[in-house]
């Protein structure tokens, strides 16, 4: 019976795996994982900062605290950003060919409901496994 139950969870984390979106370096896809909680009770879990804003979405908005917001480009961009050190990066006069942009403002992240989305799956496809384990006793 315990199999029906982790076959249930990996299918919900291959589902929610499946509606993660793949930035620059697929850390949010990657950084599901499942755990065992108590007897049948499983916690699938992400511990990105990206995962919170990727579920529930923003509001359009700008810096906090700087004038203009980074906002890279690539790979190389991001991760340099992300080390905190910052050597010239190429970046042109309009900004579209660079590396990065600065912008004032910038619009809001619809909201994904990868996990919202999943609820109802997990917990079907667990009933089902349930139903057969059941009918086969």
């Amino acid at each position: 019976m315990a199999s029906g139950f982790f076959n249930a969870t990996g299918a919900t984390r291959r589902e929610i795996k499946s509606a993660t979106p793949v930035g620059f370096t697929g850390e949010t896809r990657r950084a599901w994982v499942t755990k065992r909680r108590d007897m049948g009770s499983y916690q699938t879990s992400n511990k990105t900062n990206a995962a919170w804003f990727l579920e529930h979405g923003t509001k359009a908005h700008g810096p906090s605290e700087k004038r203009m917001l980074f906002i890279p480009l690539n790979k190389r961009a991001f991760y340099v950003y992300r080390a905190n050190s910052f050597p010239p990066l190429k970046r042109t006069r309009n900004g579209i060919a660079g590396d990065y942009i600065l912008v004032p403002r910038v619009k809001g992240i619809k909201p994904r409901g990868m996990v919202r989305k999943n609820v109802r799956f997990a917990l079907d496809y667990g009933r089902n496994e349930l139903i057969k384990t059941i009918s086969t006793l």
